[in-house]
């Protein structure tokens, strides 16, 4: 059976990374390729491809944007650096999420995911399904998108200091500056590594690598002290816990 392929993709390597994986597969012709966003919704319209490779990081709409401008849907294959997109990708039923650099061995098992898609839809959810799960169970975001002065901006998760919540927002605190974020504590903590971020108060999240000490003080309270000399105040109840977690 003969599949059509469009490349969405805004760097011209990623582009030839496929072009060169696909050429084991001559019955995979690639009908077109673009490197933004608008440009892409288009070209699926007139195209109208079996497959698309789509990166998520696109100039003027996201691979997600340009997925909620469709009318018609191909199969859709996710190829990014960036893996805290993989559940979304996933609930919006893409074939599959590769996260670069991937090699020529995982780059089949997704053409193949595609072919048991097409022709046996019911195999191919059982392989999704296994697939998200996967992804759930180990994958943790390594950069979070948030308000900056004038647009959005990414910050890489290592670089969080800690993350205080205060009414209805939460202020995520890094070296350099600080952004806030309408959102709740606890929806974001479920999305942080435990093995990185403790929360160390109902009001407040830390990097536990900031972490240079814990000290008490009189009537049996306790702080953290970070790398820059912040004070921070640690619940009585979770002391033992955190150095139990952390070796403290």
């Amino acid at each position: 059976m003969k599949l059509t392929a469009l490349l969405i993709e805004d760097e011209a390597p990623a582009r030839q990374v496929i072009r060169g994986y696909l050429k084991a597969y001559p019955d995979i012709q690639i009908v077109g390729e673009c490197d933004n966003g608008l440009d892409a919704v288009d070209m699926i319209h007139n195209l109208r491809p079996d497959i698309v490779f789509l990166d998520i990081q696109l100039p003027e709409l996201s691979g997600i944007e340009v997925l909620d401008r469709l009318q018609f849907l191909p199969q859709i294959i996710f190829s990014t650096a960036y893996d805290e997109y993989a559940i979304r990708a996933f609930e919006i039923n893409a074939v599959d999420y590769l996260l670069k650099p991937y090699t020529e061995q995982r780059f089949g098992l997704c053409i193949q995911r595609v072919r048991e898609k097409i022709s046996q839809p019911h195999i191919a959810a059982a392989s999704l399904m296994k697939l998200m799960q996967t992804y759930q169970q180990t994958d943790y975001p390594r950069r979070l998108l948030v308000p900056g002065r004038d647009e959005m901006v990414f910050i890489r998760v290592e670089d969080i200091d800690y993350i205080e919540a205060a009414d209805n927002y939460i202020s995520i605190i890094t070296k350099r500056d600080v952004y806030l974020l309408l959102q709740r504590l606890s929806d974001l903590e479920s999305r942080l590594d435990p093995g990185r971020f403790f929360r160390i108060h109902r009001s407040c999240i830390v990097n536990v690598e900031k972490v240079e000490s814990i000290q008490t003080w009189k009537k049996n309270s306790v702080e953290v002290i970070l790398y820059n000399g912040k004070k921070l105040p640690l619940s009585r109840r979770r002391v033992q816990e955190f150095k139990e977690r952390f070796g403290i």
